[in-house]
């Protein structure tokens, strides 16, 4: 997972088709915040939108609203960078959850460690 920074607000899912399957970027704590940087010697105040991103390559095809019915599992296994394979109809098995739960803990420990 990386935080990025984008000068509009970005879409919380995104999808490209390619030859090989579905890209897929996934996008949360979307965030506008303000920046403070020094340009010439002089203070100058930004803003941008900033957010937890993953990327993964889905072997098929998948629709967003798909994606966003099962959010959390996708992040999770793009983040944990576990191949995505056919997962889009069933149910998130006990790992899938584990997975998503565990990711989630990390996430929660690093806001809090950080600030």
């Amino acid at each position: 997972m990386r935080r990025e920074s984008y000068l509009s607000q970005p879409p919380a899912v995104e999808i490209h088709t390619v030859d090989s399957g579905t890209d897929i970027i996934l996008r949360k704590n979307i965030e506008l915040v303000e920046k403070e940087e020094e340009h010439d010697g002089e203070p100058v105040t930004t803003t941008a939108w900033e957010c937890d991103e993953v990327q993964c390559r889905y072997k098929g095809t998948v629709t967003e609203e798909e994606i966003k019915n099962r959010f959390d599992v996708w992040f999770s296994r793009a983040n944990t960078k576990m191949i995505v394979e056919e997962m889009k109809d069933s149910s998130p098995t006990l790992e899938e959850r584990i997975d998503a739960l565990e990711s989630g803990l990390a996430d929660l420990a690093e806001v809090l460690c950080n600030g």
